[in-house]
């Protein structure tokens, strides 16, 4: 395999957007293949990560524009696979999720401002029950969850200031 090149794209007045790394195939197709980077206006990392041969493979992070850590987790043939963390803007833990090959799958956890934690089960994308705590202490039953923009979600029993 040839070594990879890297291409940049970038913003008026020369500031790189993003850089990434192509191979050429078999078919003289470039491929992206090797590191991913993307950056927001205000220079901050976006988003990096790695392309095996086309598809977003390995641990993959996207952060704030303000530089915080967004999301991170494990991407497999291009779907998201194993567990995901994404965080607030100010830092703090939101939720915690595990995929199987792009639907989620196993324990889902949504850490509420207020403290409450909201734990729903996934089984090959289909939910199934979950339940709250708060302070480490069970508090009730929740039925009602779902994905939303690859997060799970809280749809009923929740105040405002508690929303993610």
């Amino acid at each position: 395999m040839e070594q990879p090149v890297v291409r940049e794209e970038s913003l008026c007045g020369g500031r790189i957007k993003r850089s990434w790394h192509v191979v050429t195939d078999a078919s003289g197709t470039e491929v992206w293949h090797g590191n991913y980077k993307l950056w927001h206006q205000n220079d901050q990392l976006m988003e990096e990560g790695d392309y095996v041969w086309g598809k977003k493979c390995g641990v993959w992070t996207s952060w704030h524009d303000n530089g915080v850590k967004a999301q991170q987790g494990l991407m497999l043939d291009g779907v998201d696979h194993g567990e995901w963390k994404y965080w607030r803007r100010d830092g703090s833990l939101a939720e915690v999720g595990h995929w199987k090959l792009g639907k989620p799958h196993g324990v889902w956890e949504v850490h509420l401002k207020s403290g409450r934690i909201l734990v729903g089960e996934w089984r090959d994308g289909e939910r199934w029950d979950g339940e709250c705590y708060t302070n480490g202490r069970y508090t009730k039953h929740v039925k009602a969850v779902l994905v939303c923009e690859g997060m799970l979600r809280q749809v009923f029993g929740i105040a405002d200031e508690d929303e993610a």
